[in-house]
């Protein structure tokens, strides 16, 4: 009973949107929450701005129906992700930044912890927000419906690619061969990889930090 008291006053900050990172992992994306208002959300990025000192170009594509998926190290530190790999990739290869793609879930457990445990960490929140263009690729998104002339036929998946999610999970298998989420990879301004294994689930953030380091000081020597 005093164990099942604790948990529940741990909890309680919760109902006005503070982080829980011992349960980020299993809470639901904040977007998702009614008391979240969508003002706030955009306000909030309205204001950010890159390592450059040029603000991010407001997402687009994909932005009105992904927004609610959102995680919260996301909207709680006002940071800027992209759901469209083509807009990610035009918006680093402007800002002269590298790209990380997030290949990561809706109901992903491990991408949500990565989120709340590795991503808040200071020094790698930093230099996500300073260094990293990023798009948060979505392999489980059913209900976004690609246009008609955006669908295609996927030899890797062995089926026709008509929603954002199957997109995602297509241009994961068939261009990084990988299938787990999370997983990062990291690109230059033309789409070439900075660290050729990427990185997939590891919460250790000394290890992220350094894998982050290791990927600008590459991004900095090809430019």
């Amino acid at each position: 009973a005093t164990a099942l008291l604790v948990f529940a006053v741990y909890m309680i900050p919760g109902l006005w949107g503070a982080p829980l990172k011992a349960i980020s992992a299993f809470v639901p994306p904040m977007g998702t929450q009614d008391f979240i208002a969508t003002g706030q959300r955009n306000t909030t990025k309205a204001n950010f701005s890159s390592g450059t000192g040029t603000a991010l170009p407001h997402p687009v594509k994909y932005y009105e129906q992904m927004k609610l998926y959102e995680p919260e190290v996301v909207t709680t530190y006002g940071m800027v992700t992209y759901f469209d790999y083509d807009e990610a990739l035009a918006v680093a290869r402007n800002l002269k930044l590298p790209l990380m793609l997030d290949f990561t879930g809706i109901n992903c457990v491990n991408c949500r912890k990565m989120e709340g445990q590795v991503w808040s960490n200071p020094e790698v929140m930093k230099r996500l927000k300073d260094s990293f263009v990023i798009a948060s690729l979505y392999v489980d998104a059913q209900n976004v419906d690609l246009q008609e002339n955006e669908q295609y036929e996927s030899k890797a998946l062995g089926r026709r690619i008509e929603t954002l999610g199957d997109k995602n999970a297509d241009l994961q298998v068939t261009k990084y061969g990988s299938n787990s989420q999370p997983y990062y990879f990291f690109l230059d301004g033309n789409g070439n990889l900075l660290a050729p294994d990427g990185y997939g689930y590891d919460p250790d953030t000394g290890k992220f930090t350094r894998m982050l380091d290791k990927v600008c000081e590459a991004y900095k020597k090809r430019s």
